[in-house]
């Protein structure tokens, strides 16, 4: 009986001690972008590591969303109780006093990359905001309709048609490889009023055509 008491006892120490590493929070030590797949190391269990574990996502099928924690990165895992702590699965990372948030105000809502480029949506100023400090942005897309005036800062090449509904002001060039028209004319047709314009007769350049 005494025995029983005692491998009874046994059995409920380490099922307790299973159901506490149900849920542990780790240190990303590797990462397998291929399979999106992380390996933990658990500080707070004497620094077991962990087998491949899937990282959770959204969406995987059709809609695809792909974000893996990087090396260092501290994440929060769900491990099967009665397999020990290499298999499991990541649900996600926290922020730390080490890796802090990009913002304080809770009415933005933020995403920031390593190098620093950041796009965040300020609901309460319904300002949104996409800044990179270096590279290349290209929006690929049959159609693309702006229904806002345009302010453009730098210079603008054109290589297909567009159609704006409001006002662009631009402070550096404009280049285009197709024609650029207004509600009246298009500038090739104005080439040819003007070009057309005797200089050596001082005849000046007809004023009233449409």
């Amino acid at each position: 009986m005494l025995n029983d008491v005692k491998k009874l006892i046994r059995r409920v120490v380490e099922v307790q001690s299973r159901l506490e590493r149900l849920f542990a929070c780790g240190e990303v030590m590797d990462v397998d972008p291929a399979t999106h797949c992380v390996k933990l190391v658990l500080r707070g269990y004497d620094n077991v590591q962990t087998d491949w574990l899937p990282v959770l996502t959204s969406r995987a099928v059709d809609v695809k969303v792909y974000a893996l924690p990087t090396i260092g990165e501290q994440c929060w895992a769900l491990f099967l109780p009665f397999s020990g702590m290499e298999k499991g699965l990541v649900l996600g990372a926290t922020f730390n006093r080490q890796d802090t948030t990009p913002t304080s105000n809770a009415a933005q809502t933020w995403i920031q990359f390593e190098d620093g480029t950041h796009f965040y949506y300020d609901q309460a100023q319904h300002h949104c905001e996409l800044n990179m400090p270096a590279g290349t942005l290209v929006v690929t897309a049959p159609e693309t309709t702006i229904n806002s005036n345009v302010t453009i800062n730098g210079n603008t090449q054109i290589n297909g048609n567009t159609n704006m509904d409001g006002t662009l002001d631009a402070t550096g060039n404009i280049h285009s490889d197709a024609d650029i028209s207004d509600a009246t004319r298009a500038m090739s047709d104005d080439r040819g009023i003007y070009n057309a314009h005797d200089h050596d007769k001082n005849v000046p350049p007809p004023s009233n055509q449409q």
